[in-house]
């Protein structure tokens, strides 16, 4: 099936590899990420050209099959035309469901879908050839909505990951997302002019999964690690990173697990398959239930507190207006009211509420209803 089966619908985006479009092929609704045809022209051919490099990646990761790996579904690769990598579709990343919520999501919630992304990462790191993924961040985690009471989250945007194995373990920097870079992805950067290998493993991921289980936590980006190329005057991102650290709070059950992650010694973070334990034991999930209980314990006493003086200052702003003025106009429609009917006309009169002598309402303040008693000028409050 080539490329005259693909019918592109939209671009979802774009960078300096290529272009990630909606598109429709075999009857499917699918994402469709073209080689940017530059790169193609300009290809030198050959097994270590870019068009060779990505068919034969891709033809790897065809072979991945896992519930928290985007499903590869096809590769197109025809003479001469830029190749298509298709793809299962899922249009709402980690990031934007960060995004749109107003508050920070519930560690439940962080949790189940951070599980999600540590069963994918155990599967990549476990291969015989473990793979690295070399840019987890919210923006390659995609979120399955299809069912609304379970997301189900998948690791995508694995063009960047490095076959690896344990005789060879030396690479050019990290070609990720800065503020999910784990710190020994920087040795080879001693200038912007003289760029060396260094040497990385699967810890690197494990790193960025820190990173972005802090951002769920705190509810914004966290600060990178310091960048060694930074000037001495800009060198403050790790004290940054050091209050985004606090922030957490000393009572959050996923802490310590946050702090493991982002040792700047590799070898002492956990692995996947030992973060996937932890994150599903039991007794570490019932601490999540109760941390969010208490969380939102808190947030209910807070913003009661907050509308106990707004309750205040309405009460005394009813008071003071001019009940004389309002009780003369309600009796006023009253009897005009009376004198429609004795004549028998269908008026309609909005006076649901209107009692002679006066009229009940009522206020309504954080879940406490306050009857109201307006008649002859006097208001009574209770509540």
């Amino acid at each position: 099936m080539g490329q005259n089966h693909v019918r592109f619908i939209q671009n979802l985006g774009s960078g300096s590899y290529g272009e990630v479009y909606k598109a429709k092929w075999d009857g499917k609704i699918v994402a469709a990420k073209r080689i940017h045809p530059l790169l193609v022209r300009f290809d030198p051919g050959g097994e270590n050209g870019v068009v060779a490099r990505f068919v034969n990646e891709c033809e790897l990761l065809r072979r991945l099959d896992h519930p928290n790996i985007l499903k590869v579904l096809h590769i197109i690769h025809e003479p001469k035309k830029p190749p298509i990598l298709i793809t299962e579709l899922l249009d709402c990343d980690l990031g934007k469901h960060f995004s749109e919520n107003e508050a920070v999501i519930p560690l439940e919630e962080l949790v189940t879908i951070m599980l999600d992304v540590a069963k994918g990462l155990e599967y990549l790191h476990l291969q015989d050839v473990p793979i690295i993924h070399r840019d987890l961040c919210p923006k390659n985690i995609l979120l399955d909505k299809s069912n609304p009471a379970l997301l189900r989250a998948k690791i995508c945007d694995i063009g960047l990951a490095k076959i690896t194995n344990d005789i060879s373990r030396e690479f050019s920097p990290v070609p990720g997302t800065q503020a999910y870079m784990a710190p020994e992805t920087y040795g080879g950067l001693n200038s912007l002019y003289s760029i060396q290998t260094v040497r990385y493993g699967t810890e690197i991921d494990v790193f960025s999964f820190g990173m972005t289980l802090l951002e769920g936590i705190i509810g914004k980006p966290p600060f990178p690690k310091e960048n060694p190329l930074a000037k001495d005057e800009e060198a403050t991102v790790h004290s940054q990173l050091q209050a985004d650290l606090r922030e957490m709070g000393e009572d959050n059950p996923l802490r310590q697990l946050v702090f493991d992650c982002l040792e700047d010694n590799p070898e002492q973070r956990p692995r996947a398959e030992e973060i996937v334990k932890t994150l599903s034991d039991d007794g570490f999930l019932k601490e999540i239930v109760k941390y969010d209980f208490q969380s939102q314990k808190r947030k209910v006493c807070e913003d009661f507190h907050h509308w106990i003086p707004v309750r205040r200052r309405t009460i005394r702003e009813l008071e003071e207006m001019n009940l004389d003025e309002m009780t003369a106009a309600l009796d006023e429609l009253h009897r005009k009211a009376n004198i429609a009917t004795a004549a028998g006309a269908s008026t309609s009169v909005l006076a649901t509420g209107l009692v002679v002598g006066g009229f009940i309402g009522s206020f309504f303040t954080f879940g406490a209803t306050i009857p109201i008693m307006i008649a002859g000028g006097s208001i009574a409050a209770a509540g």
